[in-house]
């Protein structure tokens, strides 16, 4: 399966990332992985003040909405859109209000995200680069 491309653990590449507002953490990673059906994203970084923070949170990729406690969220979605593709959203009360793509390199080390959203600074608009930092999966 598909989703089967994204699991596992990454890294951020901080010299390749962008941020709107200040520069990338220091030091991120994304581990995705399965529980039954839902798939589980949780990501861990440090920021700027050097404080580790993380989030996690978990849906069917089918883009059918679920209820979730991400902050300034009431639903979550996680869509696999294409092979190499995964496009999630969250929203309150009926309104989109953060949006990410997460896009696997053609040799499946690099995972390209783009996110958008409206924080208390303005819109946010971020491209963070991972690489693949688990072993090869048989």
């Amino acid at each position: 399966m598909a989703i089967d491309d994204f699991l596992g653990r990454w890294a951020l590449d901080p010299a390749q990332s962008r941020y709107t507002y200040g520069d990338p953490p220091s030091e991120a990673t994304l581990e995705l992985s399965r529980d039954g059906e839902r798939l589980v994203v949780r990501i861990a970084w440090v920021d700027a003040y050097g404080q580790r923070r993380a989030v996690t949170y978990a849906a069917v990729p089918d883009g059918r909405p679920t209820p979730t406690d991400v902050p300034g969220a009431d639903t979550f979605a996680l869509e696999l859109v294409h092979d190499r593709r995964l496009d999630s959203w969250a929203s309150r009360d009926g309104e989109i209000v953060a949006r990410a793509t997460r896009e696997l390199s053609p040799d499946g080390g690099r995972m390209t995200i783009v996110q958008t959203a409206i924080v208390p600074l303005g819109a946010l608009d971020d491209l963070s680069v991972y690489v693949r930092s688990d072993l090869p999966r048989a």
